[in-house]
């Protein structure tokens, strides 16, 4: 949940008890959250000292290790992919332009 966000009117809270489901407050805050076969999400949780010398235990400066030394090389393969795609798609777009002009000059 948000860090503002009120158990009581967001939970069913006899339920999550029965069903013994962990829920915690992110320090993002926010809204409802809605997750797609697309997103990758990831929490660290964990205190100052589980961090130890490797990264201040602030949002900001989570985020940036996070993206430099956890996933850096999964953001780089999506950006590859994202290009080759955009090329794919230029290309195919390219080959129709030129089989409508050829189809004219018949």
């Amino acid at each position: 949940m948000g860090i503002g966000g009120k158990p009581s009117q967001l939970l069913n809270i006899p339920l999550v008890q029965k069903d013994d489901i962990t829920t915690i407050k992110r320090f993002s805050g926010g809204g409802t959250v809605v997750v797609d076969t697309s997103s990758l999400w990831t929490t660290f949780i964990g205190r100052k000292e589980h961090f130890g010398d490797v990264v201040n235990p602030y949002p900001r400066e989570i985020m940036q290790w996070s993206v430099d030394y956890v996933f850096g090389n999964v953001f780089e393969r999506c950006k590859l992919d994202a290009i080759q795609r955009k090329r794919r798609l230029f290309q195919q777009d390219y080959n129709k332009e030129k089989e409508e002009e050829e189809g004219k000059k018949e």
